[in-house]
């Protein structure tokens, strides 16, 4: 057992959290990289990521509300930091409380930025220009009227454009069509923008997809995020020529283990039905902590090195386990939902193709209730 609060808990490896950050680093040939630490660092803590992130020297650090970009700040983190995703113009003030690179997508934002700046702190706003080359998601569509905007913006007292990115739909597919053709929408707008005299900074596009797969997209940086975190964006990338080491674990103590006879229904719905007189072991985690319901009955865990099934649905907080086959389980046994027993793993792209999903969901999910312990030695 343990001495947390609870017998449920994330592990979380910082060493290969810097592993990986290596990795990246050595792969897009030591250019500058802003990590992606937005949703609690993918479920893995925020602060504590971007601590070992700031040391092992990330050029900035993304985030997607104010809210992420205060706990840093409030936690130490003197890097820089940009925040993905729009700020609302009345949230303008703590782009300056907060030291923030915000992101814009219109002349509206931008005078509100220069208002609040200039008016009340006496600061600058240094932005990033968002630029929707086939996302649709956020920023300029590349045409003449975002041409005209952007120099506008240029000009405004109080605005210094320190970059220009974009955000590919497509880099992780094995298909890189419509990302060739999002980079050269990119590429030209940069160059419509440069004969325009407007100083544009830095151009950023590659996420983790393209800064595995399309090398012509590292430009002047790049930002990944499922990368730092051990895992591929998805299956279909090419280029494997990179050692990544996942830094999450989830592993919980058995609270409870029973002998049951045949015909014994199991959980909500009594959708498992013992065939035999089985061992019955629950589990003090649910869908609640992220542990999907999708993996009822179909997902395993291990248990003294063994792979055992789940038995019915999952519940909000705890679930049940077939260890029948494993001899001398008792209560207070670790069972690793996820990460490695001796030779048997359990990852993240397993739990996804599960349940219907992608690596990303199922590592944010477990940030929810789960007690983090950090492995940094």
């Amino acid at each position: 057992m343990n001495d947390l609060l609870r017998p449920a808990r994330m592990e979380l490896n910082l060493l290969n959290l810097a592993h990986n950050f290596r990795e990246v680093k050595k792969l897009v040939r030591q250019r500058p990289v802003i990590c992606s630490v937005k949703a609690d660092a993918y479920g893995h803590g925020a602060l504590s990521v971007s601590r070992v992130l700031e040391r092992e020297g990330a050029a900035a650090l993304g985030v997607a509300t104010v809210k992420e970009a205060a706990v840093l700040r409030e936690g130490g983190i003197t890097a820089p930091i940009v925040c993905f995703s729009l700020i609302p113009d009345n949230l303008a003030a703590y782009v300056f409380e907060y030291d923030i690179v915000p992101v814009i997508s219109g002349i509206k934002s931008a005078k509100a930025l220069a208002a609040t700046g200039m008016g009340k702190y006496g600061k600058e706003a240094k932005v990033m220009v968002a630029v929707d080359t086939g996302m649709g998601r956020v920023g300029f569509l590349p045409d003449e009227k975002a041409l005209e905007d952007i120099r506008q913006i240029s000009k405004i007292e109080g605005i210094t454009i320190t970059g220009i990115f974009s955000h590919f739909a497509t880099s992780d597919d094995r298909d890189k069509t419509y990302a060739y053709e999002q980079l050269k929408i990119f590429n030209d707008f940069a160059g419509k923008m440069k004969l325009s005299g407007i100083d544009y900074g830095s151009k950023i596009i590659a996420n983790s997809g393209a800064c595995v797969d399309l090398p012509e997209a590292w430009i002047d940086g790049v930002r990944p995020g499922i990368l730092l975190y051990g895992y591929m964006p998805s299956d279909e990338v090419i280029n494997r020529n990179i050692d990544l080491r996942p830094v999450m674990s989830v592993k919980a103590d058995i609270v409870h283990i029973k002998k049951v006879p045949e015909g014994t229904r199991i959980s909500y719905g009594g959708t498992y039905v013992t065939e035999k007189e089985a061992v019955i072991a629950t589990i003090p985690v649910g869908y609640a902590d992220g542990y999907l319901r999708a993996f009822s009955n179909r997902a395993e865990v291990i248990v003294g090195g063994e792979r055992a099934k789940i038995a019915g649905r999952i519940c909000m907080d705890q679930f049940m386990v077939d260890v029948t086959h494993i001899p001398d389980v008792k209560e207070g046994d670790t069972v690793t939902l996820l990460g490695q027993d001796g030779e048997k793993k359990i990852d993240a792209d397993e739990l996804a193709h599960i349940a219907d999903t992608i690596n990303y969901e199922i590592i944010c999910g477990f940030g929810n209730r789960l007690e983090k312990i950090y492995i940094e030695e």
